[in-house]
């Protein structure tokens, strides 16, 4: 299929677009002015009904029924296309605020997509720091209850011994630890499974 920017914006192409969208997990590269030319096509079909309608000796009830219809799916194919990018782009802005990723391939977003994730990944980064963080960092039982380690955060697997490829910011780890930020070419000891996770994107590799 060509490129967007090579197709006339029609009922079909919209159709495949949307299909496009559906089967693929990854969000979907679009030509910067879909959405210009998506307006221009909704407005030459209201052009034309209220055209239309203007001469009725032209234009039968049935022939305006199926104008509305025609527009009335065109706008229904829009929403479901929006909603599928829009679950897509708040699973990568969640992604990037719970790792801080320098990985995450914005290349196939609209220019007002890519403004809606960046205000989703600010937010959650806020929310995350004045929340979670604060929680972890300030909050203190009194002292006539003594703090007790959960279970299952007691036994520890030994440290992995890894080399940053990135600069990482400060981070929350499955032990509710908080830890970094590290930067690049820095070596540290971190628990394994953290560890693991560094390496598999890429942000550090084992040394011995």
């Amino acid at each position: 299929m060509p490129e967007e920017d090579e197709v006339k914006i029609t009922y079909n192409t919209l159709f495949e677009i949307l299909k496009r969208e559906k089967d693929r997990d990854e969000i979907q590269k679009l030509d910067n002015n879909f959405i210009q030319n998506l307006v221009s096509y909704l407005n030459e079909k209201k052009k034309i009904i209220e055209k239309e309608q203007k001469d009725l000796d032209f234009f039968s009830q049935e022939e305006k029924n199926k104008l509305m219809l025609q527009l009335q799916n065109i706008k229904k194919l829009i929403r479901d296309l929006y909603d599928r990018r829009e679950k897509k782009i708040i699973a990568m802005a969640l992604n990037k605020s719970r790792t801080g990723s320098s990985l995450i391939d914005t290349t196939n977003l609209l220019p007002i997509e890519k403004k809606l994730f960046e205000e989703l990944v600010e937010t959650l980064q806020k929310f995350r720091k004045e929340n979670l963080f604060k929680i972890i960092n300030e909050y203190k039982l009194p002292e006539s209850i003594p703090a007790q380690e959960p279970k299952e955060l007691k036994t520890q697997e030994n440290p992995t011994r890894i080399r940053l490829m990135d600069n990482v910011p400060e981070f929350a780890g499955t032990d509710l630890k908080i830890y970094g930020p590290y930067e690049k070419d820095q070596v540290v000891e971190l628990p394994k499974e953290i560890a693991d996770l560094l390496i598999s994107t890429n942000k550090a590799v084992e040394v011995d």
